[in-house]
């Protein structure tokens, strides 16, 4: 199979990078959702936000919760209030694996992309020889999850570049071996959960299935699931920069859930 989804997620992370350079910190009418943290609430009813180095105070019509982060579109309307709408959580396994003491770069993705059996082999055998050597706590369990993991098939990694975390995480759709299932957590995009299929192995299958009716739209490489409309337009608008050959299609679901739960060293599987 010639599928080479690590380097379609490369991209992604790549477009990431390229697209938050275009959102300062104030410019509240940015195209894409930001990602801000809930920091107190004043008795008036207003929030104390965290957005990049700003803070910022302001109402939400929905009730936050202290602590927590959340992807929203803000903007300000006709007073110059900020306003914030579309507000969804930051996935808790993004707030239990920042801390994670493994941590890869895009130049260790390339690596993967060589070999994936070797680099796995080599991963675990990393995660085991340091966990045995661990002595705080909670580096010993981050690296515990990373392991069980793998252990059930999913690849979990924090991809640091230019100072920003993206989480990705890797599966083999187990209903067909030429489909790779993948979620991912970008500074800019937010979370995305997706399958890649390779064009050949997909058009055979379609034409199998549908008597020799193989039109290009059969062709199917990429169905990607995003947060929001603004950021699957940006999506489309940049397909190229993905290096998507076949189709793209992209959805919109505000319920977008990791392929695998890595919190309190509980392993919820969601495939």
């Amino acid at each position: 199979m010639n599928l080479n989804p690590l380097q379609q997620m490369a991209n992604l992370a790549k477009l990431d990078s390229a697209l938050s350079t275009q959102k300062g910190a104030k410019h509240f009418n940015a195209s894409l959702p930001v990602l801000l943290k809930v920091l107190s609430q004043s008795k008036n009813g207003e929030y104390l936000l965290q957005l990049g180095r700003t803070q910022i105070a302001t109402k939400s019509a929905i009730k936050l919760e202290i602590g927590r982060s959340y992807w929203a579109n803000m903007q300000k309307n006709a007073a110059n209030q900020i306003v914030l709408n579309n507000l969804i959580k930051n996935p808790k396994i993004m707030e239990s694996l920042k801390n994670s003491p493994l941590k890869l770069s895009l130049n260790d993705l390339a690596e993967l992309q060589k070999n994936p059996k070797d680099f796995i082999n080599e991963l675990k055998e990393f995660l085991l020889k340091e966990i045995t050597l661990s002595e705080n706590p909670k580096d010993f369990s981050e690296l515990a999850k990373s392991l069980l993991s793998l252990s059930q098939g999913v690849l979990s990694l924090i991809i640091s570049d230019e100072g920003k975390e993206h989480l990705l995480q890797i599966a083999q759709k187990k209903s067909r071996k030429n489909q790779v299932e993948f979620y991912g957590i970008f500074p800019s995009l937010g979370p995305i959960k997706g399958v890649f299929s390779d064009c050949g192995e997909e058009g055979k299958y379609r034409e199998d299935t549908k008597k020799g009716d193989k039109s290009s739209s059969d062709k199917l490489l990429a169905q990607l699931w995003v947060m929001s409309e603004k950021i699957a337009l940006a999506l489309q608008k940049h397909r190229e920069d993905l290096g998507v050959e076949c189709d793209l299609r992209v959805y919109v679901d505000s319920a977008i859930e990791p392929l695998l739960e890595l919190e309190n060293n509980l392993l919820d599987i969601k495939t």
